[in-house]
């Protein structure tokens, strides 16, 4: 799952499926596309709740939208371009990102790419939540994720959001599984408490 999913719904998810499956085995793991989709294939997830991008899956995940969230780049307190007012202005900027085909910062690159605005400087690419964090809380490396995880008390200890930027378009935050592939019966029961949980989530980030 992403930190996304850890620091918003994970706990309330977890207590629920634990009353009523106490003697459960359970393995989460964190992670991004990059790792996630490798463990989909390869049969060592039983399913995934990431954002991501339909049409840049492989065709053997299946994807079910379940909500639309915000998302948008932060950097330090006091970086220096946290005034940017334009999409443009963050073409100077030194980004952190993972660029796994489908993840959220792929979809930005493409959109920027689209607005005819290229990054200048030579991109720090990153599969690691918690590598790319500190990253962008000690240097100058501007990341790129859900407003709901930024916003976090915790996650988002020494982190802000360009809030003078335009906002970017709301991205799809869905289940991943293998194509005609079914859930096991805990797996299933653990899915339909995540779907539950986060479909109020929608365009909050």
């Amino acid at each position: 799952m992403t930190p996304a999913i850890a620091a918003t719904i994970l706990l309330s998810v977890l207590n629920a499926f634990q009353r009523e499956q106490p003697d459960a085995s359970l393995t989460l793991v964190e992670g991004m596309l990059t790792n996630v989709l490798p463990g989909l294939m390869e049969g060592r997830i039983d399913f995934a709740i990431a954002a991501a991008e339909p049409d840049g899956l492989p065709y053997e995940i299946a994807f079910e939208p379940l909500a639309q969230i915000m998302v948008e780049p932060a950097a330090r307190i006091g970086h220096p371009l946290l005034g940017a007012t334009t999409w443009s202005q963050m073409s100077e900027a030194r980004w952190v990102l993972n660029l796994a085909t489908g993840s959220m910062a792929h979809q930005m690159v493409s959109w920027l790419d689209r607005q005819g605005i290229h990054l200048s400087q030579p991109v720090v690419k990153c599969d690691s939540p918690a590598l790319m964090t500190e990253m962008m809380r000690r240097t100058d490396l501007v990341g790129f994720g859900p407003r709901t995880l930024f916003q976090d008390l915790l996650f988002g200890q020494g982190l802000a959001s360009f809030e003078l930027l335009p906002p970017f378009p709301p991205t799809t935050l869905g289940m991943l599984k293998l194509q005609g592939v079914p859930l096991n019966s805990g797996a299933q029961r653990l899915a339909t408490l995540f779907i539950r949980h986060i479909t109020p989530m929608s365009r909050q980030g």
